[in-house]
């Protein structure tokens, strides 16, 4: 490792380290980065994102006692492909001293403590800055950089380490901010203004949106004149900024700056502004993004498309879905708003928008098969030729299912759509999987999308999982999602989420099987089930006692696999073969003659004893039916007679005397 002494360590880690002088040579002798660290840094360099420790602060790196200039020649590295990290080339480390996890190895070395203790080696003026005895004086001087990573590092500074709106939310909240935010230096909202007029590229829409959060209301006025900009990112964030901010006089100026706006998240965000201010007069402004397909995110079922969330705002304001065309949208709205009557522009709109969300009708029909789709035979129907396109060998692995989806115009106005949906998604209990189809080569052209009209129908092959296949019918969710609008090629395709159902023509066969497999013992060593030869709900294993010692669950929520304490009351023995219930296939037969020759016996013992009685004048009369009321030598307190001879009703305990084995199985 390549080291040398940081030029302002004295300043940053202050005089109790006491190593400035000699942290070259130490570490030429002692530095030894424990992997852990340095796969955490790989992580951070490469595009990859991962959950990691709590995040930490610029200003709390400089709190590290050791801060060098240094390189990492051993970085390198091979997991998949190789994998060069940036350690490789010159950068700020900051570092403590740690012991090795080899309790025989007593001494200290440099140690890299937190996926982001490795800097970028252009930053050290502004963590010098940061590490000084005056911070808040000595960072915002470094505004004069023309450096973007140094001004968007010194800008979230100014907010206390927490970028404002548009920025912050989501995933960057949870991982890339700290968990309360820091000093904000509202004083420096000028200087802020200033570099948001200084021509520093993308920096300009970050410091419009810090100047908004460190001036409040008093940056209106200049947020206004943002608004006719020439950046349109710079007017998108002056757009959500007044926005949030409920500035009446801005709306009209609001809906002219929307034009030109077509970063996908920008749009987003300032769609979801204007929407959460619900003032009608922004739907002018609303419309353009109805023609921005610019793909930013998925959540779920939430697409992160410009069109698709005006298209949602939209229909929040006024109760109706529009076009996804901008300048048809603009004259329906253009007529209802000159009505000034709410009953009769809802009556107008009623009549000039009737559609719903999506207009196409999606189900699932055929077999599930291993092998592309044909298209089908039949009027009014088209399998489209994109969607049978080969992409690459591997498109249909072994496990995968091929299924055909037929969509259906169910609205009464010829409807575009892709030829290809951008992507399928499925979810089931237990996972869930999204796939993005392959487009055709080279450009985008008029044949990868599909007219239809009222009524008429294509068919497109999708590829199914097979564990979404397995699952419960009533569990399975599966979406088509068309993200591209063709406006390149003049076009307004519809662009959203079509969900689709397990159709009446859908043919899929469940067959459910049982599973038991014995040790030779003949106690259970595997019980489970199968779905169609796959292995299907829950498989229990037990070892040659009969003792269950794991579980395998295939389907459900809660799919997975628990190993068990076989001496565990509840899993001791729940495996072992039963005894047997009789000696052969004539057991039955000879027990039904046991129980008739106990019945004559006990039949015959009484009417002997009640002769003997009347013989000797006793007077005891054995009733009707047999019965009387003393106990035998057998503790058998009721005789029999065949008149009382019911084979449900015999009495068990007589079972015992002759058969203890049946009698086993009966009690």
């Amino acid at each position: 490792m390549n080291l040398k002494s940081f030029p302002l360590i004295g300043a940053l880690t202050g005089p109790a380290t006491g190593i400035a002088e000699d942290a070259g040579a130490k570490a030429m002798k002692m530095l030894r980065v424990l992997a852990v660290g340095l796969a955490a840094v790989l992580l951070l360099w490469s595009s990859a994102l991962a959950m990691g420790p709590a995040y930490k602060t610029d200003s709390e790196l400089t709190q590290y006692p050791v801060i060098v200039i240094a390189a990492w020649d051993k970085a390198e590295m091979r997991p998949h492909t190789l994998v060069r990290g940036d350690v490789c080339e010159e950068g700020i480390w900051f570092l403590d001293r740690k012991r090795s996890w080899d309790d025989a190895d007593k001494t200290l070395y440099y140690h890299v403590p937190h996926y982001r203790a490795i800097q970028p080696a252009f930053l050290e003026k502004y963590f010098a800055a940061l590490g000084s005895s005056d911070p808040e004086n000595a960072v915002p001087k470094l505004l004069s950089s023309d450096n973007h990573e140094v001004l968007t590092r010194v800008l979230r500074y100014l907010c206390g380490d927490v970028l404002p709106w548009p920025f912050g939310d989501g995933f960057a909240s949870m991982y890339l901010n700290p968990p309360k935010r820091g000093n904000v230096l509202r004083s420096e909202a000028g200087a802020v203004k200033g570099l948001v007029g200084r021509d520093v590229g993308e920096v300009r829409f970050t410091a419009a949106s810090v100047y908004a959060f460190l001036a409040g209301k008093d940056g209106v006025g200049f947020l206004r004149s943002l608004l006719k900009d020439a950046d349109p990112n710079v007017r998108a964030v002056a757009m959500g900024t007044l926005a949030l901010q409920r500035d009446g006089a801005s709306i009209g100026a609001i809906a002219a700056a929307a034009q030109g706006v077509e970063d996908g998240w920008l749009g987003c965000q300032v769609i979801d502004a204007m929407a959460h201010w619900g003032d009608a007069g922004l739907i002018p402004a609303l419309i353009p993004f109805l023609e921005i397909d610019s793909f930013a995110y998925q959540y779920g079922d939430e697409l992160g498309i410009p069109a698709v969330q005006a298209s949602k705002a939209l229909y929040k304001l006024t109760g109706h879905w529009f076009p996804y065309d901008a300048a048809a949208a603009q004259q329906v709205w253009k007529e209802a708003a000159a009505v000034a009557d709410l009953g009769k522009r809802k009556a107008l709109l009623d009549r000039l928008l009737p559609e719903k969300e999506c207009p196409l009708i999606a189900q699932l029909v055929g077999n599930p098969r291993y092998e592309p789709a044909k298209p089908p035979d039949g009027p009014a129907t088209r399998m489209s030729t994109a969607a049978t396109l080969p992409c690459t060998e591997s498109t249909t692995k072994p496990k995968d299912v091929m299924a055909t989806v037929r969509l259906r115009n169910a609205s009464n106005r010829t409807v575009t759509i892709g030829a290809l949906p951008s992507s399928v998604t499925q979810e089931w209990p237990s996972g869930s999987a999204s796939r993005s189809t392959c487009p055709r080569p080279g450009a985008p052209a008029k044949e990868d999308f599909v007219d239809l009209r009222p009524g008429e129908t294509t068919e497109v092959a999708v590829t199914l999982d097979d564990s979404f296949m397995l699952a419960d019918p009533n569990d399975r969710k599966l979406a088509l999602i068309y993200e591209r609008n063709g406006r390149a090629l003049g076009l307004k395709a519809w662009i959203g989420t079509v969900h689709a159902e397990f159709g009446p023509e859908w043919k899929q066969e469940r067959k459910l099987e049982k599973v038991e497999q014995r040790w030779p013992n003949g106690n259970l060593k595997v019980v489970g089930q199968t779905m169609n030869g796959r292995p299907y709900g829950r498989w229990e294993y037990f070892n040659e006692r009969g003792d269950r010692i794991k579980d395998v669950r295939y389907t459900g929520d809660d799919v997975g696999s628990s190993e068990y304490n076989p001496k565990y009351p509840s899993n001791k023995a729940v495996g072992a073969r039963q005894p047997d219930v009789g000696l052969s296939r004539r057991t039955p037969y000879a027990a039904v003659a046991i129980l008739l020759g106990a019945s004559l016996f006990f039949w015959g013992r009484g009417m002997a004893r009640a002769h003997a009685a009347r013989q000797a004048g006793r007077g005891t009369e054995v009733p009707p039916g047999g019965r009387a009321g003393e106990v035998d030598q057998y503790g058998v307190s009721r005789f029999l007679t065949f008149q009382d001879f019911r084979f449900p009703d015999y009495p068990r305990s007589c079972v015992a005397r002759f058969s203890p084995r049946i009698s086993g199985e009966s009690q």
